[in-house]
């Protein structure tokens, strides 16, 4: 017998042991044999969705798992033998249960009066509320409602509103300072100082005496 590893290369004879010979390059043996051939690694072919997990030893085989976005479809305890690609979901679906090496994606429609625009979504979201404008466009599985944009007379009203609302303001504080200059004329004309008139005949009256 020989040990992992190696094959024999000749048998043993009366006059001599066994002979063993190591595996060469891309083959292998697990476990102690009497055999004359290694075995052959195990490949791992892309276009099987399979990837290396660990590289071929001359005492293990070759490993081979999923590529990511794969799950496997031919498991065994020595790796995967095939995969297939996962699931995609689709705009208007969401992720039900994400894929695993081993089982594919589930998908599931977005219920009534929800929306996905992408693939492999996880959430649906809700169409926009268009109670208060109307609905332009309805909303569906994978577009959202489209509300009816406010009027052009709505918004001239509110410029006109916001201007008229402005002129007034400026109107009445022109007039207030208007009657503020008024009012502080018309208190500094009761406030002046009126001149004393001259007494010429008490001037006279003292001419005469002298």
């Amino acid at each position: 017998m020989c040990p992992p590893g190696s094959i024999i290369g000749r048998d043993c004879t009366p006059l001599s042991n066994t002979t063993c010979l190591p595996c060469g390059k891309g083959t292998y043996m697990d476990h102690p044999n009497g055999l004359s051939e290694c075995l052959a690694c195990k490949v791992c072919d892309p276009d099987l969705g399979l990837s290396v997990h660990w590289e071929c030893t001359d005492t293990q085989n070759t490993k081979c798992v999923c590529k990511k976005g794969y799950f496997c479809i031919d498991s065994h305890s020595s790796g995967c033998g095939a995969c297939k690609k996962q699931l995609v979901c689709k705009p208007g679906e969401k992720v039900k249960t994400e894929g695993t090496e081993t089982k594919n994606t589930v998908c599931e429609p977005c219920p009534n009066g929800t929306f996905s625009e992408t693939e492999m979504s996880q959430t649906c979201l809700p169409w926009t509320n268009c109670a208060e404008r109307g609905i332009d466009k309805a909303g569906s599985s994978t577009s959202d409602v489209i509300c009816t944009k406010e009027s052009f007379n709505v918004v001239t009203v509110a410029v006109i509103s916001v201007l008229v609302a402005v002129i007034i303001g400026v109107m009445s504080y022109l007039a207030w300072k208007k009657l503020q200059k008024f009012c502080q004329k018309k208190q500094d004309g009761y406030t002046s100082p009126k001149a004393e008139p001259h007494n010429e005949k008490s001037t006279d009256d003292g001419n005469a005496e002298l």
